[in-house]
């Protein structure tokens, strides 16, 4: 498979919803994310979290996936 599949868990730790003040497309879709990687040339992200109820997981959406430095690297991945 030509595509890299990257798992970040607390490295660099979903949709649109998630980003959405930051306008990053995210896919929910891994079919239509592969589509993309092929088009684009990149890799995939692939976010898993834990459930709304997680406070280490509402951290890192607020802290991580939400801020600009992530949204400056995010033009190198389709994000899933």
């Amino acid at each position: 498979m030509k595509q890299l599949f990257l798992t970040l868990a607390l490295v660099f730790s979903g949709t649109t919803i998630l980003n959405a003040r930051s306008g990053l497309e995210w896919y929910t879709n891994m079919e239509e994310a592969q589509q993309k990687t092929s088009e684009a040339n990149k890799v995939v992200l692939l976010y898993f979290t834990g459930s709304d109820w997680c406070a280490p997981c509402k951290m890192l959406k607020e802290d991580f996936w939400r801020s600009d430095r992530f949204a400056n690297m995010a033009s190198h991945f389709v994000l899933v």
